[in-house]
């Protein structure tokens, strides 16, 4: 019984621990989140639905708006660099397409459209 509560013990105070080690940097984002990608230590950006395009350059204790289309729904994003990056949007449960900025998020083009539903139906087994 003594080693049972010295173990939970330990255990609760290691949980304590590694929670104190996340810390917020900023609330209020609204829609939901769905990834991150950063290029350096402090460069980042943060992207989701209702086109949702956030970007800090102090590592996530500022966060500027990039404006981006409302209706675009944000999966993926993966930058190279500072400028260069990719997006995947959402157009609906089968249509998706892939985004390109140059310009670090400001303007987009769309590199291909898929539709997943058509191409699932022509694949070769």
């Amino acid at each position: 019984m003594k080693q049972f509560i010295l173990t939970f013990a330990i255990l609760l105070l290691m949980s304590a621990n590694i929670n104190a080690q996340w810390e917020t940097l900023n609330e209020g984002f609204e829609g939901r989140i769905k990834t991150i990608d950063f290029v350096t230590e402090d460069i980042g950006w943060i992207a989701g639905e209702r086109g949702i395009l956030l970007k800090t350059e102090d590592g996530g204790e500022n966060w500027n708006t990039i404006p981006m289309n409302e209706d675009w729904r944000i999966h993926m994003i993966d930058f190279i660099n500072e400028s260069v990056g990719w997006a995947i949007r959402i157009i609906n449960l089968n249509i998706y397409a892939i985004l390109k900025t140059v310009d670090g998020g400001y303007n987009w083009s769309i590199q291909k459209q898929l539709d997943t539903e058509l191409e699932s139906r022509y694949v070769v087994d």
